[in-house]
């Protein structure tokens, strides 16, 4: 009966990891929505934290800037382990 249950558990085991690396190999290989090499990121360490709508503006008066948008992090890469904040506290 043990032996059976240890058996159970590692072809359980052997599935699950089967699935996560599908899962990892499809996120790898998925299309993101975006060009990846038209992309410029300016990290500003909330030093336009009242004027980002005016920074915004600016930056997509320009005419070879397609889009202008922000985030917490870079696109398609690790995002901060904390991504709400509370309102007084950006």
């Amino acid at each position: 009966m043990l032996v059976l249950f240890q058996l159970f558990i590692a072809i359980g085991a052997i599935i699950m990891t089967l699935l996560v690396f599908s899962q990892f190999h499809y996120l790898i290989r998925k299309e993101r929505g975006y060009d990846t090499e038209n992309l410029v990121v300016v990290r500003r360490p909330d030093g336009l934290a009242g004027k980002l709508e005016d920074y915004k503006e600016q930056v997509s008066r320009h005419s070879g800037v397609l889009s202008v948008t922000n985030s917490t992090s870079i696109p398609g890469s690790n995002f901060s382990r904390m991504p709400f904040y509370l309102e007084e506290h950006p």
